[in-house]
């Protein structure tokens, strides 16, 4: 080797060292807050942005660990803690600007069960989309009557919407053909979403670049995406009770008092009550099977609740179980299948007894997504859960949850 070129190698190595050197410096002096070390105006002038994004910074972490606490303290969310659930980003998701994606019932478009689960899938596709989530319920009344947002701010208002291009969509499956169609909306700034079924949810859990983002970006895994899995998650990100209807809630909820609570969910279909309703059949002697059963597995001392789309039964009920018998007052009448006026009177107490039924120890569903979500919300859902299917059949786990969903036995 000659002398020139030891020469070159020296130099290589000195400058190597040197580069090192003075990275180490930058990452060491980057540890200082450079302001408290000038002393010039014009020096604090250019600071002053960096000391201004370290508070927004501390104010961001301020208001993730606010979230964080109040999730901690709604029991309902709290089972998810385990899941590793990304709570913080779910709560602010990334959204591009004016996107949205708005689910939308301005006509009937479901029962309350129905309703809810459309509204879990489309916001879970609107995470995919990167779009900010809205609802629009005005069927049969606005749900912003009874309901508020929770953590997810559902309820904004758009600025200039008649500006933007929009489209609406009523059918969306798990085609090639749908998927290649939802992939196209990146053109269009707001999507009122009014599908009438959740056919196209596997595409949230099984193509790839969509589940990515729930998973990488959301911290939901395919165990956690699963309908009844997510559901409650969603549901209560989303919604919380007015402080009308909470205070109906807490009033009956205080005469529990660590008592056990029985329910049930009678849904007969087509009656007195309910004439529009579809009829389902082998249910006519449903109220007295359910009720007898509930008074044979109970306790005198035992509380009860009946929810039923039926006035005959909720008085048959009253004198089967007299002072046991909770209830919560108002007309009895299917939300999308009465006339508007009637329908939006008894919407609020269709949702409260959706809410009541999540205090329930023993649940008696019937085949109705009401019945199967509402059991859902329960602390312990697979605990002393019982479905009707021409006769009472204890559920013991998931996999018989899964053999009984709410459309068939």
């Amino acid at each position: 080797m000659s002398r020139y070129q030891r020469l070159y190698i020296y130099m290589l190595l000195g400058f190597a060292i040197w580069f090192l050197i003075f990275i180490s410096q930058i990452l060491y002096f980057s540890t200082f807050s450079t302001s408290d070390y000038c002393w010039f105006s014009s020096c604090k002038k250019k600071f002053s942005v960096s000391n201004i994004s370290r508070q927004r910074h501390r104010i961001i972490n301020s208001n993730e660990k606010s979230i964080l606490a109040r999730i901690h303290h709604q029991p309902l969310l709290q089972r998810y803690e385990s899941y590793h659930v990304n709570f913080v980003r779910l709560t602010k998701p990334r959204t591009s600007p004016k996107k949205y994606l708005i689910y939308t019932c301005n006509q009937p478009c479901g029962g309350w069960g129905d309703r809810t689960r459309k509204i879990v899938g489309a916001y879970l596709l609107s995470l995919v989309l990167n779009r900010t989530f809205l609802i629009n319920i005005t069927w049969p009344c606005p749900i912003t009557h009874l309901l508020e947002p929770n953590f997810i701010n559902w309820n904004q208002t758009i600025k200039n919407l008649s500006k933007l291009k929009h489209t609406t969509i009523y059918n969306l499956s798990a085609s090639d053909n749908d998927y290649r169609e939802v992939v196209s909306w990146t053109d269009i700034d707001v999507i009122f979403f009014k599908v009438k079924d959740l056919a196209y949810y596997s595409l949230l859990l099984w193509r790839d670049d969509f589940y990515r983002v729930l998973h990488i970006h959301y911290g939901l895994h395919r165990s956690t995406l699963f309908i009844h899995t997510v559901f409650t998650l969603v549901y209560e990100l989303l919604f919380k009770l007015k402080s009308h209807p909470q205070s109906h809630i807490d009033e009956i909820s205080e005469k529990i008092h660590l008592r056990h609570l029985s329910c049930a969910h009678i849904r007969i279909g087509k009656n007195p009550t309910n004439p529009n309703d579809v009829v389902f059949p082998k249910r006519e002697r449903m109220n007295t099977t359910v009720i007898e059963f509930l008074k044979n597995i109970s306790k005198s001392n035992e509380l009860m609740f009946i929810s039923t789309d039926s006035e005959e039964i909720q008085s048959y009920a009253r004198k089967q179980f007299r002072s046991r018998l909770l209830s919560i007052d108002g007309i009895i009448r299917h939300i999308d299948r009465s006339g508007k006026k009637l329908a939006c009177d008894g919407l609020e107490k269709t949702i409260l007894d959706f809410y009541m039924i999540s205090r329930c120890h023993t649940m008696v569903m019937s085949k109705s997504a009401f019945s199967f979500w509402a059991n859902t919300r329960r602390l312990k859902p697979y605990e002393n859960l019982y479905i009707y299917c021409d006769g009472i059949k204890q559920i013991r786990g998931p996999g018989d949850y899964d053999r009984y969903p709410y459309g068939r036995c």
